[in-house]
């Protein structure tokens, strides 16, 4: 394209207005001259005049009103009379007005002459004039301009007609004399801008800040409009990056996930080094880090627990269920004592989803130096009528904070609260005083199952009838009319599963009806990951992670576990080996687990729980046979 043509009338426009200049400037001197020989004028009269010259567009008059105010402004600043006062901020009120009008006539002439306008003689002079009292805030507008032709939002052709309309115009050459003179080194400027504006279109955002840095240090940033834009397009670039990073820094902090906070603000801090909201959260994250982290490639100890018992004196009652409670089951001040002999034995909760990538591979894990790294299952976490006369909690819920809680039932169906009642809140509990017992806010696994429902709630209609049906087997008939609302039942689950997952828990399945999943046929199986799948999905997100029921393993069958890991299990964890072991299959990883029994508690060295908790005595409720 060719280079800028001015119109022929350019140079005779620009001596008119370097007459016309000569005669404001003029015209200022006599109004200061006069104003120093006479009386001032009442701001009220000058008020009056400037709404006068307004209404008639007089821009002279206009710019003598602003010169006249200014004076007074000058002259009352010195004065400390109420008269003074009054009259300096009605004065400064009226220059501000003054000021806006032109400001805004100013700006509605660029943007019409950037969207191909012409300018008239008397708006031409209008602007000149304008632009000896606003013309430094319309830089800004000019500079946008030009970024707008170097991102492609106007062409070429319209940014020359915006540079041949206004360039002319008296007060504009000192914005615009740069990007006349380089007019052709702009053009090729545009071309290098564009793989660096690129970049923040893909929301690389670093990338394209420092892009933008390196063009800085280009012969083409020597052209102050391009030095300026390239500063507002790297300042963009990194309001994005803190935009896209700080809630979700917030966020992980917020969960506990401290390491992986650590990750991002370490990535971004250099680039924004003055955000008082990421530095105050570094300095606060860092008080959680370990001082040490190491790469751990080594089998994984992992450890299981049933439901806890909630009401000891319901559960050792010397019922049918008495017996069995007492050899499988700990009580939470038991799991308590657990977890603290855990903790003492330098073992840290990681995450079980991060031992294996998304193709199914064995990946090493990031744990604090000198500790070892620990997986929990929350084993057959399932809640019945039968549970429930076993001491066990009758379903979670949420408190008033909306914190997951255990809802206790006594044996006249009366309900309580209790941040006491399940392994979720013990865990919890005890995280408040040892938050290094937990590596980057881990929790544990929660095995579920459908058969009964989900966390004590029944979705289906036999769900309800198998829970009533088990009520009354039992003789529990203030259970006759179950949980049965399912629509509330579900959105009660969808804010209790919401809860746990910002939580950090993770949930695993048990396959919907608790099979002995060596025993069943390849049909029976897909049928029922079918059925967990769609009872499940949309609660908690697909499940990852399987646990066989009773402690069974499917190891020797791999058409079993060839289908488990197609339907997305890529974790399978069973109880085989009285050791930690962990290893690579195909398409997924094996996950031995040392299921915790009340039984296996009470003789740990006999039961290959001494590398855990070695000869610690653990079951101390005085209330068990």
């Amino acid at each position: 394209m060719d280079g800028l043509n001015f119109s022929s009338s350019f140079n005779r426009r620009r001596k008119r207005k370097a007459l016309l200049l000569g005669s404001v400037i003029v015209l200022l001197l006599a109004l200061l001259l006069f104003f120093l020989l006479r009386n001032r004028q009442a701001n009220a009269d000058l008020q009056a005049a400037y709404e006068k010259a307004s209404a008639q567009t007089d821009f002279d008059e206009i710019v003598a009103i602003h010169a006249e105010a200014q004076i007074i402004i000058a002259d009352s600043s010195d004065k400390n009379s109420e008269s003074a006062s009054a009259l300096l901020a009605e004065t400064v009120r009226l220059r501000d007005e003054i000021e806006t009008e032109l400001a805004e006539f100013t700006q509605s002439r660029i943007k019409a002459v950037k969207g191909g306008d012409s300018l008239s003689e008397e708006d031409a002079e209008k602007l000149s004039l304008s632009m000896t009292i606003v013309g430094a805030s319309s830089l800004e507008q000019v500079d946008l301009v030009l970024q707008d032709y170097l991102l492609d939002v106007i062409s070429e052709a319209e940014y020359k007609h915006f540079l041949e309309t206004l360039y002319p115009v008296q007060g504009f050459q000192r914005f615009l004399q740069e990007q006349v003179n380089d007019f052709y080194k702009i053009r090729d400027f545009k071309a290098e801008l564009a793989p660096a504006c690129q970049l923040l279109q893909d929301a690389e955002y670093i990338e394209a800040a420092n892009a933008f840095a390196e063009l800085k240090d280009t012969d083409y940033a020597q052209i102050k409009a391009v030095d300026r834009i390239l500063d507002d397009l790297r300042a963009e670039s990194l309001d994005h990056l803190f935009a896209l990073h700080m809630p979700e820094i917030e966020r992980l902090m917020e969960s506990g996930r401290s390491y992986d906070a650590d990750l991002i603000i370490e990535s971004i801090i250099e680039y924004l080094p003055d955000r008082a909201a990421l530095t105050e959260a570094q300095a606060a994250n860092d008080k959680l880090l370990p001082a040490s982290v190491v790469n751990w490639s080594n089998p994984i100890d992992a450890i299981s627990i049933k439901p806890l018992i909630a009401d000891p004196d319901r559960t050792f009652d010397n019922d049918r269920y008495s017996e069995m409670a007492n050899k499988e089951l700990l009580t939470a001040a038991e799991f308590r004592l657990l977890l603290e002999v855990l903790y003492q034995n330098d073992y840290v909760l990681v995450h079980a989803n991060e031992i294996v990538d998304e193709d199914g591979k064995l990946q090493s894990l990031i744990v604090p130096a000198d500790k070892k790294p620990l997986l929990l299952f929350l084993d057959e976490f399932y809640f019945t009528p039968e549970r429930i006369e076993s001491g066990v909690c009758a379903r979670l819920d949420l408190n008033a904070k909306q914190e997951v809680v255990g809802v206790v039932q006594d044996r006249m169906g009366g309900e309580e609260l209790s941040d006491n009642a399940t392994a979720i809140n013990v865990l919890e509990n005890f995280l408040q005083e040892h938050q290094d017992f937990s590596f980057n806010g881990a929790k544990g696994v929660i095995v579920l199952s459908g058969v009964d429902g989900l966390l004590g709630y029944p979705l289906l209609p036999e769900q309800s009838a198998r829970q009533l049906q088990q009520a009354q087997n039992i003789g529990l008939e203030f259970q006759q009319n179950p949980l049965d609302n399912l629509d509330a039942n579900r959105e009660k689950l969808a804010k209790i599963f919401a809860a746990l997952r910002e939580r950090q828990w993770l949930f695993a399945s048990q396959s919907y009806g608790r099979l002995s999943i060596p025993d069943y046929s390849l049909a029976a199986i897909s049928a029922d990951t079918e059925r967990m799948h769609e009872l499940t999905v949309e609660l908690c997100g697909p499940l990852e992670i399987f646990s066989f029921t009773g402690g069974n393993h499917a190891e020797g069958q791999p058409m079993l576990t060839k289908h488990l890991a197609e339907s997305g299990f890529r974790l399978q964890s069973g109880s085989a080996a009285p050791y930690a072991y962990t290893i690579q299959n195909n398409a997924y990883v094996y996950l031995d687990k040392q299921q915790i029994t009340a039984d296996k508690l009470r003789y740990p060295l006999s039961d290959a729980l001494s590398k855990l908790v070695g000869d610690r005595q653990i079951i101390t409720e005085i209330k068990r046979p």
